[in-house]
């Protein structure tokens, strides 16, 4: 309950004390002073106290539940709301994107990639994105760059974007009338080597590093070129990297699937009688195709298409994101590089960030890195 406390200070407090027992007012404790008396009385009996005229110096000495409270606010309101309003701002400005980061050296690739960024409203001084449209914008980005970027990823530092990208080669063009050396297209061990024409330069297990020599087109006897050969062949390789995933703490999620079911719903005398309504769907949403309804009769037809969703749910924590962040990291790696086999896989960090858990991961590869050299 609410209650204060009052100093009461004059001559006579016995009889003021004895008028406040007339009016009904009651009195909780009493503690008699010197020169004042202290009275703890509720709420409602504290308004009929203070609307008494008289000769009484009556002053509040303490606040007890919610009026302590209220006092609190009333007193410290100033500082608190300029506490609130500090805060606000904080939390505004800290979700507002001051800088983007581009990072690709092409730099026409860049201004086009600048301008669809604007159109999906990324850009200075807008919102940061939540982690679920952060992802539709990036699905959105590759399918607008199909055909020149492998791999987009938008990441949050602070109130800064990092655009990291892999721009897609175009495919290499063998001139026959040619001839080409395969040479290593990145630091690798040599995993499988398979090779129809040309000199085999490597083995199997043998550390390379980008740009060198594996198959040789030349054809030697005594240490001299005799001649020249097409070469034919594949190289596999275990390759490294290091991926950075970041999950939402809390992540929510709806897909349409392509189950449908066509249901009557029947509304009779405010009664409603669903037929054929499906019994597999866990989860669904309605579409109203047709509706048919008399004014004569308390009656009409509803034709209803369901169609099945699939939802997630889920509360990722540092202990249960793992399985989820490999498969995002596996996705990442198969987008940039296409065809590999992943070896291994070994957790380095996990740690939270601005309400995301950030997950570093760290692959073993076997991809192809098979790459052309002219020589000729």
């Amino acid at each position: 309950m609410n209650y204060y406390s009052l100093i009461i200070k004059g001559k006579d407090l016995s009889i003021f004390i004895k008028n406040l027992y007339l009016m009904n007012i009651s009195i909780y404790n009493i503690i008699y002073n010197k020169d004042n008396i202290i009275i703890k009385v509720n709420n409602k009996d504290y308004k009929k106290i203070i609307k008494i005229k008289t000769i009484y110096d009556i002053k509040i000495d303490k606040y007890y539940g919610f009026n302590n409270l209220k006092h609190f606010i009333n007193k410290y309101k100033i500082f608190l709301i300029c506490i609130i309003i500090a805060f606000l701002s904080l939390n505004i400005l800290s979700n507002i994107i001051f800088s983007i980061e581009i990072n690709t050296s092409n730099i026409k690739l860049k201004e086009e990639l600048k301008e669809e960024l604007d159109n999906l409203n990324i850009k200075k001084y807008k919102l940061m994105l939540s982690y679920s449209n952060k992802e539709k914008a990036k699905k959105k980005l590759l399918n607008i760059f199909k055909d020149k970027i492998s791999f987009l990823e938008i990441n949050r530092i602070g109130t800064k974007y990092y655009i990291d990208l892999i721009e897609k080669k175009s495919k290499q063009i063998i001139d026959d009338n040619k001839f080409y050396n395969i040479v290593a297209k990145k630091d690798a061990i040599i995993n499988k080597i398979d090779v129809k024409k040309g000199e085999i330069i490597i083995k199997k297990n043998m550390y390379v590093k980008k740009g060198d020599l594996l198959v040789s087109s030349t054809i030697h006897k005594d240490n001299e070129i005799m001649d020249y050969t097409k070469v034919d062949g594949k190289i596999l390789g275990e390759t490294w990297y290091r991926v950075d995933v970041s999950l939402p703490n809390h992540y929510y999620e709806e897909k349409k699937t392509n189950n449908e079911n066509i249901a009557l719903k029947l509304n009779i005398f405010n009664k409603e009688i669903n037929l054929f309504k499906s019994k597999k769907f866990k989860e669904f949403v309605n579409t109203n195709i047709y509706k048919y309804k008399t004014s004569i009769l308390p009656f009409s037809i509803d034709i209803i298409k369901e169609k099945e969703i699939t939802t997630k749910d889920y509360i990722y924590t540092q202990d249960n994101c793992f399985m989820e962040a490999n498969k995002l990291g596996i996705e990442k790696l198969k987008n940039m590089l296409g065809d590999i086999e992943i070896i291994f896989n070994k957790k380095l960090k996990i740690e939270e960030i601005n309400s995301k858990i950030r997950v570093v991961i760290f692959y073993k590869v076997i991809e192809d890195i098979t790459e052309y050299q002219e020589i000729r």
